[in-house]
């Protein structure tokens, strides 16, 4: 075992790869060798749904052994994943499995219902009963334990003939009517029930029945770390021990949490007592709806701290000792992580969890950035950023991109990382790389950014800025004087039914006061409460590890930790800034007894219960003086860089273009990091005036300033363009017709199966999922279900094949075709991960295709929209796909959805030459610029590569041009928007617009 971690993480993504099908090893390893071709050199290994390798077996630890040893080989970073699927702790279900005790718990709070009148029995739950009694309805009064009247009854009656040879069977019949009561149900006769009271019950419930384990782990007994890291862990450490801290750097683990709300293990009242002196077990009621009184806020919050510790010293600290023990990082996140509310519900709090890990991380699954809009992603990334700081890390690392649907652009990936990186997130957990895509895989969790997407070219080029960015940031020391406080205290009041009105006023108050000091460009952290009372003040500031903060901004609050308070009075007397919003806190919690009344507060007492990003600008300390009118839509993150000189980096959270214009200092300017600033900059009077596209990043470093070059336009591009696509031409089959005999037909935007359309099924078990309840096992009332897709042809197309994906069918069907049968019964889902390819003759006029299926179970039918290739043109008119014959393409401004290529995805080349004079060649240096591209393109010139682009501007410097004409290959990556996207089937894409040629000449001050 290599006893040391790797202290250097190597720059650019770090993907999360989906092993989410059967294929070989073999194919696993052109995978890889494919990924480290187009520049990716760090996987993370994640068993995903449709993994067919049985995980945790002899087969999947030799596959995992084969994987690291190619890795090795290529000079790859190999990260594993500790579950399957997600959250962690469960060792893909084997946790419990062995050890049922092992299983979470949570509880739930019933009532009576109204109209059960005294001495009728109320069957309270078939599952167990914690504690029952008398609730009062106002605070100041106890609650009446009547657990010990609660007890097991049956009475659910049957009756039916009994064959006594089921006892003795080697007797005569005797014949008999037998009965009995089934079903096991808790319950109690109900009492008299005194004015100012209800009867209820604390019931115990399994969290994780809809999940793929039909339980979870639970995660607050100290006993089940030792059982996964036995199960899930150690045997990584068999298999490929010898590479950990080398190819294996860390191992990546996602969403472990203590489950279900108001969680339960078996010791906690026994432990809570010790700790807090009194009995949980009858105040258990105060932890739900409404706090009563200052008795139900105290249980609360002494519960939420208990919960809080427990999982600390039960799992984390267990699990980062193990990683440090075998030299890995551990990483990944423990969600969620920008929302104090859900934070409070599951952790409680995030930010003591995260200083634990090797590496701090967050996550974020939606195609979204801090703005006014979403402002509660900011936090996360923060409180990553802030911790490495303060603790001294190295690096803060994200998952970042899933759930951006099939028409997300690269552009917008990259914006989305240079975003998180100005709030402090150095590397990158993708998700995700598929193994494979097919049939209704690809609505995962979609898209695919790996080497079988058409995002793949546009993900390389986002990989190599990363890298780029990384070689110049890693190691730096961001300014950030101002800390906010994080302050989850008062969100350990949530009890499950209350009402959390004032407390998302809160939040979003806490929200916006970090969204407008990076408004401002204000350089922030955020400051753990328990990070900020053991803080040490000097007339420096406060110093919390590393840092040295000036500036403390208290977000509005009702509730504060009473020694939380005490220190920031003794900062605030001590000369450092201390500002409380909304008024400071109402009241204080001590270590026990009610909270109390909060003396007025030290320092700065604003009302407005969030600070306007004006007000920032002013009264702040800003790292940078940003002017343009489009400010406040860029996010900027000075740094002192490892080479000792001042940087920025400034990310464009719009989709619109900007114009910034950044001061100077002193006698110093900013200057365009080499490479890394998007559109142009020049010289003016007051600093460097930027134009920032839609999107756009730049990197700038401090120092004496330097005229910029500029690009003139001198004339526009050839018109004479050819085009070739590099794959077949795609028609996709998604509005479809579909009917089960005996019933109305229906009309369906994409195909979907039988339980999604009719009811007439019969179930013998379901599974609850985040989409409803699913009929796992079923019968059908009728067999006969068929999906048929209609579409135009303008000319006979021979050659074509209709492809249907392992998975994108379930259940025994037939393909018929204007009529005519073309397939015996298939059975789908295949094995393996090619398609079923079925030649196909399109004729002129209407073409049908009908699937017949012989259903069985109401999960049969098609999953998915399906396909046809071939060589054949596909536009679309009044919203449906008209198939035409072959052509050759030309190129078109209005891109492929006007070149007859409406469905397709994948690569297209554009061809043409420009001419130039030698004189024009001369010492001078030129550029090629475009309008717009979706997705990608990559640029030759004379045999020469220019590049991959895919963000604005579209714009090569060219390198190898000559006198007279040079000929120009320009090869554009789409999306995969127009074959995949359930929602947006006609996305902009290829080359859009026109082209210029640009020369540079030398800057002028304007």
């Amino acid at each position: 075992m290599n006893p040391c971690k790797a202290d250097h993480l190597r720059g650019g993504l770090m993907p999360l790869w989906m092993l989410n099908d059967a294929s070989t090893v073999a194919e696993k390893i052109a995978y890889l060798r494919r990924c480290a071709a187009g520049g990716i050199r760090s996987l993370t290994l994640h068993p995903r749904a449709g993994n067919l390798i049985p995980f945790a077996s002899d087969e999947w630890f030799g596959m995992i052994d084969a994987l690291v040893a190619e890795a090795s080989r290529l000079d790859m970073k190999l990260w594993l994943y500790d579950e399957d699927p997600y959250p962690s702790g469960a060792a893909g279900g084997l946790v419990m499995a062995e050890r049922p005790d092992l299983k979470a718990r949570a509880l739930v709070f019933k009532p009576a219902p109204a109209n059960l009148r005294p001495g009728r029995l109320w069957f309270i739950d078939q599952r167990r009963v914690v504690w029952a009694g008398l609730v009062p309805r106002r605070g100041g009064m106890p609650a009446r334990d009547l657990t010990a009247a609660v007890g097991p009854v049956r009475a659910d009656w049957f009756s039916t003939e009994w064959d006594s040879r089921y006892y003795y069977s080697e007797t005569p019949l005797f014949p008999c009517v037998r009965g009995g009561a089934v079903r096991m149900f808790q319950a109690m006769r109900v009492p008299e029930i005194p004015a100012g009271f209800r009867l209820a019950a604390i019931i115990e419930e399994t969290p994780g029945t809809e999940g793929p384990w039909g339980s979870l782990p639970d995660l607050l007994n100290p006993e089940t770390f030792g059982v996964f890291a036995r199960l899930g862990l150690e045997p990584y450490d068999r298999a490929v021990g010898g590479h950990f801290g080398a190819t294996v750097p860390g191992i990546f683990t996602d969403e472990a949490k203590p489950h279900g709300g108001t969680p339960f293990t078996g010791d906690l009242f026994e432990s809570f007592r010790t700790r807090f002196g009194y009995e949980l077990r009858t105040r258990l009621h105060q932890l739900f709806g409404d706090p009563l009184d200052d008795e139900a806020v105290r249980a609360r919050l002494d519960y939420r701290l208990w919960i809080r510790d427990r999982f600390l010293d039960g799992f984390v600290r267990p699990y980062r000792a193990w990683c440090d023990a075998h030299a890995l990082h551990l990483v990944g996140h423990f969600s969620p992580e920008d929302d104090p509310i859900q934070e409070a519900v599951c952790l409680p709090a995030v930010m003591p969890v995260m200083k634990t890990m090797g590496l701090p991380g967050c996550d974020v699954i939606v195609p979204a950035v801090g703005d006014a809009k979403a402002p509660t992603l900011n936090l996360g990334s923060l409180r990553v950023g802030s911790i490495k700081s303060q603790t001294g890390r190295r690096y803060g690392v994200s998952e970042s991109q899933a759930l951006g649907e099939w028409t997300i652009v690269s552009r917008k990936t990259r914006q989305i990382y240079a975003w998180q990186k100005v709030l402090g997130i150095d590397r990158f957990y993708t998700h995700g790389f598929y193994s494979s895509n097919d049939g209704v895989t690809n609505y995962e969790a979609p898209p695919d950014y790996g080497p079988n997407s058409s995002l793949f070219r546009g993900t390389g080029a986002v990989n190599a800025w990363l890298e780029s960015c990384d070689a110049v940031m890693d190691g730096g020391v961001e300014a950030a004087d101002v800390a906010v406080l994080d302050n989850v205290l008062p969100y350990w009041t949530w009890g499950p039914g209350m009402d959390t009105k004032a407390l998302e006023r809160d939040r979003r108050a806490w929200w916006l006061t970090i969204l407008h000091a990076l408004q401002a460009h204000v350089g922030i952290h955020a400051l753990d409460a328990d990070d900020a009372r053991e803080g040490r003040v000097t007339p420096a500031g406060l110093v919390v590890g590393a840092r040295t903060y000036t500036t403390v901004l208290v977000p509005r609050a009702a509730l504060m930790d009473e020694a939380v308070f005490r220190k920031l009075q003794e900062t605030a007397a001590a000369g450092v800034r201390v500002v409380w919003l909304g008024g400071g806190p109402a009241r204080l919690a001590g270590p026990s007894g009610a909270p109390v009344k909060a003396p007025a507060p030290a320092g700065e007492v604003l009302r407005a219960a969030a600070p306007a990003a004006a007000w920032c600008r002013a009264n702040l300390p800003v790292q940078v003086e940003l002017r343009g009118t489009g400010r406040s839509d860029c996010f900027a993150r000075r740094f002192r860089a490892a080479d000792g000189r001042e940087r920025l980096l400034v990310c464009n959270l719009a989709e619109a273009p900007r114009t910034l214009t950044l001061a100077g200092e002193a006698a110093q300017g900013w200057n365009p990091e080499d490479g890394l600033v998007d559109g142009d900059t020049r010289r003016v009077a007051d600093g460097l005036r930027w134009e920032v596209p839609a999107m756009g990043n730049g990197c700038f470093v401090l120092g004496a300033p330097e005229e910029q070059p500029l690009w003139r336009p001198v004339r526009g591009g050839s018109r004479a363009v050819a085009f070739d696509r590099l794959g077949p031409n795609l028609l996709r089959l998604d509005a479809c017709r579909i009917t089960l005999k005996g019933r109305e037909p229906l009309e369906r935007p994409y195909p979907q199966p039988f339980w999604q359309c009719f009811d007439a099924y019969r179930t013998m078990e379901r599974l609850g999922t985040f989409c409803g309840d699913l009929p796992v096992e079923s019968t059908v009332d009728e067999s006969d279900l068929r999906y048929e897709f209609v579409f135009e042809s303008r000319a006979a197309v021979a050659g074509a094949r209709l492809v249907l994906d392992p998975r994108c069918a379930r259940g025994a069907f037939s393909v018929w075709h204007n009529g005519r049968r073309l397939t015996e019964r298939l059975a789908f889902p295949r094995e393996g991960i090619a398609p079923l390819s079925l030649p196909l003759a399109i004729r002129r006029g209407t073409n049908r295709l009908t699937f017949r299926f012989a259903a069985r179970g109401a999960m049969d039918g098609l999953l998915a929209n399906l396909r046809i290739e071939g060589d054949f043109a596909v536009t679309v008119a009044d919203g449906r796909a008209v198939v035409a014959a072959a052509k050759t393409i030309a190129a078109d401004p209005g891109g492929w959805l006007a070149m007859g290529l409406a469905h397709y995805m994948g690569d297209g080349v554009y061809r043409w030459s420009e001419t130039f004079a030698a004189e024009e060649l001369d010492g001078a240096a030129w550029a090629l610029e475009l309008d717009d591209v979706t997705d990608s393109a990559r640029l030759v010139v004379n045999g020469v590569d220019q590049g991959t682009r895919a963000w604005a501007p579209w714009r090569w410097p060219l390198q190898g041009l000559r006198a007279g004409a040079n000929m120009f290959e320009l090869t554009v990556s789409s999306t995969a928007g127009n074959a995949l996207s359930l929602r947006d089937p006609a996305q902009p894409q290829g080359w859009l617009g026109g082209s210029r040629l640009l020369r540079r000449c030398n800057g002028l001050r304007l």
